[in-house]
């Protein structure tokens, strides 16, 4: 088979219609540039249905390749059984329903065959801040990374820099993390700003995501994104700073998803915010985070006072 510039990988479960819609759209934003582009759909034992439905329609896109499992493997083994799938040079990972603007695909299709240093590349999500990855720093490049690859939907790689073998998938929610994170460490990452921008078709809130079809514990993941973190910061003998600052930046992204869903007022609240703390692999960095936390909070809101009595002086 003639190697492609870009492989989509697509796993699904159901989501059978919006696949066909996003598809259909990014067929039509690649052009004529779709002849070097291929679309891996693995299909994770949805009803039966729903699975004839997508051969179907498959069978009418030339640059598509099905892959259907006899029974469901879970969400980890699914995406990788894609990834394995994958013909291209560089992977582009989506959702069944996340959609690149036409303009975001044209600029990634010229931009990778300019690519010759750095593996990892990651497409601008609507509506959020597109350039905010830290290009002077390894410890805040490798936070930043842990973070943003919690993220699925629009992280770009070279296959051939992939680390498969060493990425936990028992158990699994953030397989995505420990792949870019390695991607990172050994290859670096591209800070390139593309234009254009991707739309998350089930958005990026979490309290509408606790009762999806991905069976997520209770902690979100939370604790799963520390041991891996743990994992490949000692797999690559990464120094105390860059680890400490991508636990911190974990925490403080739980910490503030507790707060938003106290806010508004969450069923999900307290066993969310019980499942991170009660079950943490580190419980003193845990702790040590939240002071440091709470310390920010209140240097926060004591300068937002300083600033308003400035104000009425």
């Amino acid at each position: 088979m003639r190697s492609k510039l870009l492989s989509i990988v697509i796993p699904v479960y159901e989501n059978c219609e919006a696949l066909k819609l996003n598809i259909l759209s990014i067929s039509q934003g690649l052009d004529e540039s779709i002849d070097n582009v291929e679309f891996i759909i693995s299909e994770n034992f949805s009803t039966t249905h729903n699975r004839n439905q997508l051969k179907l329609f498959l069978a009418s896109i030339p640059q598509a390749r099905l892959f259907c499992h006899s029974s469901n493997i879970g969400y980890a083994r699914n995406l990788f059984t894609a990834i394995s799938l994958a013909a291209g040079d560089y992977i582009l990972l989506l959702g069944d329903d996340d959609r690149p603007s036409h303009s975001l695909l044209s600029s990634l299709i010229r931009y990778l065959p300019l690519k010759r240093d750095k593996s990892l590349l990651f497409l601008p999500f609507k509506g959020l801040q597109s350039s905010s990855s830290p290009a002077n720093s390894f410890s805040k490049s490798f936070s930043w990374v842990s973070m943003r690859s919690g993220s699925m939907p629009g992280i770009v790689i070279h296959k051939k820099t992939l680390d498969m073998k060493n990425v936990s998938l028992d158990n699994c929610i953030y397989p995505q993390i420990e792949m870019a994170l390695s991607a990172f460490v050994n290859f670096g990452l591209d800070h390139k700003v593309l234009d254009g921008e991707l739309a998350c078709g089930s958005g990026l809130e979490l309290e509408s995501r606790f009762e999806d079809h991905m069976q997520r514990p209770l902690d979100f993941g939370v604790n799963e994104r520390i041991s891996i973190i743990k994992r490949v910061a000692a797999v690559h003998h990464l120094n105390a700073l860059s680890t400490f600052r991508a636990f911190y930046s974990t925490y403080c992204w739980a910490f503030d998803k507790s707060l938003l869903l106290l806010a508004n007022r969450s069923k999900w609240t307290a066993s969310y915010t019980l499942a991170y703390v009660v079950r943490s692999p580190d419980f003193i960095i845990l702790l040590l985070t939240f002071s440091l936390y709470l310390i920010r909070k209140l240097f926060s809101f004591v300068s937002k006072i300083i600033s308003r009595i400035k104000i009425l002086a």
